[in-house]
């Protein structure tokens, strides 16, 4: 005869007792779990927030652009889609952005202007000869735009404007045209590069100082402040090339063609930018092709032609931008931007265009 054994049910507290033993169990497993993907994230130098893609950002790039009768108008492009600002003799030269404004600096009509947000604000001129916005910073509140005035005489004279009011920047003992190519505002100093009697020289607080000189001019385009550290991009000479150059904290570094049967062809650098450490230039090599150089290391921007020249150039999440312009084989005129060496025609070339400038502003 088979016997039957019974077992006796669990009591209720002994029931809740191994429920909870096993939620235990579970949570434990799911914590070491985390544990262990904190630990993998951490060794690769990463976190959970940065492996979700980054949303793209906006890229505006500012010049001009011939009309439909043949007058220049003053442009921008946002994620290459042109916008134009005015349309009679007028051209945009730089950009700021600052929040979510977008300050542009140009000219219409021989009017200093700068557009925030596309609203114009006309800047003020000492003669009947006009002025004209050539660079933009803004700095918490203040608008500061340089460039030149030509008085009642015509020749062109270096000025900024900080929030609407002219001032003049002196030339020392030149009185002869001059040019203003970049302005940087640091705490309460305030930097503008340009050519003073066809020297490289730059202003700190309406202070003038000269930079490399040489035997056939040099030129200061384009500046960059990092920390206690200036850098200004351009142009120098010796006794056997003009080349382009980059100073920082006022000491040159003559960056090669990268050509060898050309190594003394004539070189300029408008654009500047660090990265990783690295010293970034944009520029051209004369008949050669755009250029960029990291550190003194020369590169080639693709391109349709030779014919073409580099300029302003922004960086972002380890991207390089570069704006320009270019002569296709056609004999037209492109508006254009690089995003790490891949190029971005602006325009279609069947009225003439160019870029000056570039930035970015994160989503």
């Amino acid at each position: 005869m088979t016997k039957i054994k019974f077992v006796s049910p669990l009591r209720p507290g002994a029931l809740l007792l191994l429920l909870s033993a096993l939620c235990m169990l579970n949570a434990c497993s799911k914590k070491l779990n985390n544990d262990l993907e904190q630990d993998r994230l951490a060794a690769s130098g990463k976190t959970a927030a940065n492996l979700q893609p980054l949303a793209e950002p906006d890229v505006y790039v500012v010049g001009y652009q011939i009309g439909t009768n043949g007058i220049s108008e003053a442009k921008y492009w946002k994620n290459g889609t042109g916008v134009t600002l005015a349309t009679n003799y007028a051209e945009a030269r730089d950009i700021a952005i600052s929040g979510n404004d977008v300050y542009i600096a140009g000219t219409e009509h021989e009017v200093a202007k700068y557009w925030k947000n596309g609203v114009a604000v006309s800047l003020s001129n000492t003669g009947t000869w006009g002025a004209y916005g050539l660079a933009i910073a803004v700095s918490g509140a203040d608008v500061y735009v340089a460039g030149v005035d030509n008085g009642s005489d015509g020749v062109a004279r270096p000025v900024y404007w900080k929030n609407g009011t002219q001032y003049a920047l002196p030339t020392g003992s030149y009185n002869g045209a001059c040019s203003v190519r970049d302005i940087a505002v640091s705490g309460n100093d305030v930097y503008i590069v340009g050519i003073v009697n066809g020297i490289a020289s730059f202003w700190k607080n309406g202070v003038l100082y000269n930079l490399t000189q040489g035997p056939w001019g040099t030129a200061a385009n384009a500046i960059l402040l990092s920390g206690t550290d200036v850098y200004i991009a351009g142009q120098s000479s010796n006794t056997i090339a003009v080349a382009a150059t980059y100073w920082k904290n006022g000491v040159a570094t003559m960056l090669p063609t990268g050509i060898p049967a050309y190594p003394n062809a004539t070189s300029e650098v408008s654009g500047i930018a660090l990265l990783n450490g690295n010293v970034l230039t944009s520029g051209y090599v004369n008949t050669f092709a755009p250029k960029y150089w990291v550190n003194t290391t020369p590169n080639t921007l693709s391109s349709l032609s030779n014919e073409a020249r580099a300029r302003g150039m922004a960086v972002y999440n380890n991207d390089v931008y570069i704006a320009g312009y270019e002569w296709t084989p056609q004999g037209l005129i492109l508006a254009k931007y690089w995003k790490n060496n891949i190029q971005m025609n602006l325009t279609d070339g069947t009225r003439a265009a160019e870029a000056y400038a570039i930035a970015i502003k994160p989503n």
